[in-house]
């Protein structure tokens, strides 16, 4: 009964359940904590709106319109680093051949690694976003935002939740990178693969010629 306990110790394990409602949308729970959490929110009218609130997050997401990136960035960037590269490699003088005069054209400063990569993490992780939109948009997403927390367990074979025998989204389908950039996006970078690798290593590359 929701009336059993009084307010100041609902509040005490309200904050408790809060804090690992995260955990368990991302079945990271052991079984018997994931038990006492489905106890509570079953009985916890206030904290199973805050595991919904959670769950439109999500579902917010699935709305997002897939944004574009542009075919031929790669290449653009090469041919900027093919450039500067000339630049860089200028002829020695033969000391017996007659000096003359040039005419220096003074580059204009450039900008620093971490602001030139601050727009390139924002393209890798438009172009994640894409992929996990386009790849949900392929399937029925249950408007139950509920269920679709529960469904989340179903990326977890060995502990699958009853309720995600039929689930709206098949998450384990989806690459890990996708499923990081949706769900956790500070684990990104401890990402064994990272996507659009290849263009930030020509920003790299871009650095060094700069030397």
């Amino acid at each position: 009964m929701k009336g059993e306990l009084d307010m100041p110790e609902r509040s005490a394990i309200c904050r408790e359940i809060d804090a690992d409602l995260s955990a368990l949308i991302d079945a990271e729970l052991a079984p018997e904590r994931e038990a006492e959490m489905r106890a509570h929110l079953d009985d916890c009218d206030r904290c199973a709106q805050r595991l919904q609130d959670l769950c439109n997050v999500d579902l917010a997401l699935a709305d997002l319109a897939a944004p574009m990136v542009a075919a031929d960035l790669g290449q653009r960037l090469a041919a900027r680093i093919a450039s500067d590269s000339g630049e860089r490699s200028v002829p020695v003088p033969d000391a017996a051949s007659p000096k003359r005069s040039r005419t220096v054209t003074p580059r204009q400063p450039r900008r620093s690694l971490r602001r030139r990569l601050m727009p390139v993490a924002v393209v890798a992780t438009a172009v994640l976003l894409a992929i996990v939109v386009a790849n949900r948009q392929s399937s029925e997403v249950d408007p139950d935002p509920l269920q679709l927390a529960r469904t989340l367990r179903s990326m977890n074979p060995a502990a699958t939740l009853p309720e995600a025998a039929t689930p709206g989204v098949n998450f384990g389908s989806l690459p890990d990178e996708d499923l990081a950039v949706l769900f956790e996006f500070d684990t990104v970078e401890d990402l064994d693969v990272i996507a659009n690798l290849e263009l930030l290593e020509q920003f790299v590359a871009m650095e060094a010629l700069e030397g």
